[in-house]
Formats: structure tokens, sequence, C-alpha cells
């Protein structure tokens, strides 16, 4: 809701790409990509799965961190022979316990972010202890590494607004994304 691909941490993406080739996209309308914001998950689902033909895969392993793990769930679903492998990272399964805060809390992680003028990733993804504090500000430091081909500019309001409507039809949901097979629970991916 709040992520384009100069928010992954670049630990994470070299690591997994020390060994094996890494692809990581903007969805449609989301950082450097041009368009406009799908308001489904399933649609970004099958914006992900067009892409992935167009660069020629015929079977990929993908890593689907937060709203890319709803994302990831449908294209498992849908397009199973597209998968060989896939983490779910940071996310649930459509009407999950929970997934239904989620707008919610971002939304006072946002606030408290501006009102304590601290990146809203650190009351999101971390805790509120000193370790917790110490690796935030260390992973907002490492997402200061890379500087080539960096994201134009952060998330429009337009497209906040889109994903929490698309994030608002999972916590009902509206896709039926449980029934993954268990051999596709497990693994390393390319994104």
């Amino acid at each position: 809701m709040a992520g384009v691909l100069d928010n992954w941490d670049p630990r994470v993406v070299d690591g997994l790409a020390a060994r094996r080739r890494v692809i990581a996209f903007d969805n449609r309308g989301v950082g450097g990509s041009s368009g406009s914001t799908p308001d489904t998950i399933e649609v970004m689902a099958r914006d992900a799965v067009l892409f992935i033909r167009a660069l020629g895969f015929d079977q990929v392993d993908l890593l689907g961190l937060s709203m890319g793990g709803f994302i990831a769930q449908v294209i498992a679903e849908q397009e199973p022979h597209l998968i060989r492998k896939v983490i779910l990272a940071g996310t649930g399964p459509a009407g999950g316990t929970g997934i239904d805060k989620v707008p919610a809390l971002t939304l006072q992680a946002t606030l408290k972010g501006a009102l304590t003028r601290q990146d809203p990733k650190l009351s999101l993804f971390f805790t509120e202890t000193e370790g917790g504090r110490r690796a935030g500000r260390a992973f907002l430091e490492r997402l200061k590494e890379r500087t080539h081909h960096r994201d134009k500019g952060r998330i429009s309001k337009h497209c906040r607004r889109l994903d929490t409507t698309a994030l608002k039809s999972e916590a009902e949901g509206l896709a039926e994304v449980s029934r993954l097979p268990p051999a596709l629970g497990r693994a390393t991916a390319t994104s």
C-alpha cells in the first residue's frame, strides 16, 4: 500500500540475486510505472502475469510481500503452471484474520509518522523496543543504498486509495485464494 521498488531491503534482493536472477517491478501506476493503478488484486495479478509472459518466462519463482503476497496467491491459484515456487511474506489469505485492520493500521502509522517526523515504516514493520528501533533505523539506511534508477516518486493519493480499495476487497474475502497446493508454500524466489 505504500511500497515501491525502493522500499525493498537491498539485503533481501541482493541475497536472492546472489544465486538467481531477480526481476522486481512496480505494479501499473505505482512508483516508476505508468498507467492507472488497478482497484482489485485480481487485476494486479493479471498485470503481473502479463509482465512475466512479456519477459518470455514459462515458469518463475515468486516472492510476494504484503499486498504483493495477495497478488502472488491469486497468480498461484489462477496460473499454477506458471509458478514453480512461491514465498509469501508479511501477508495473509483473502478474508484472513486481521487483514481488515491493515488499512486503518497503515493510516495510523502514516499519521504517527507525520506527527513524529519519522518514516511510517518504523511503526508499521518494527517493534517499539530498542532492538526494533535500531533494526528499523538500519533498514531505513539500507534503503538509501540504491542510487541509480530509483523510483520517480512516492505513492500518489489516488494510488493509495485504489490500493486500499483492493485491500478491502481482500479483507472481505472476495477472492478465494486459500486453496494453494502445499508444494507452493516454501522455497526461494524471483520477483
